[in-house]
C-alpha cells in the first residue's frame, strides 16, 4: 500500500506539471467502480484518481523558507 501511495504522488504532481488538476479518493462503494468499470472479482481498488481541467485558478502557493521549517544538529 505504500508503494501504491507513492505511486499515486507522483503521478498527481505530474498531472500539475501538466496543468492537470486531481483528486485522490480512498473512500468509495468499490462494488459499484468494480461494476462500472468492468474490473474482475480478483483484482481490489485501493484508490481512484480523478483527473481533470478545473474551472477554477490555481492557489497562490505560500512557501516557507527552508530555514522555517527544517533544523540541524537541534530540535
Amino acid at each position: 500500500m505504500i508503494d501504491i501511495g507513492i505511486a499515486a504522488e507522483h503521478f498527481c504532481l505530474q498531472a500539475e506539471e501538466l496543468g492537470l488538476g486531481a483528486c485522490m479518493i480512498g473512500w468509495f462503494d468499490e462494488k459499484k467502480v468494480r461494476q462500472l468499470l468492468g474490473v474482475p472479482k480478483n483484482k481490489r481498488i485501493p484508490l481512484l484518481i480523478t483527473i481533470g481541467y478545473s474551472d477554477d485558478a490555481p492557489r497562490e502557493k505560500a512557501r516557507k523558507t527552508t530555514d522555517e521549517i527544517c533544523s540541524r544538529n537541534r530540535y
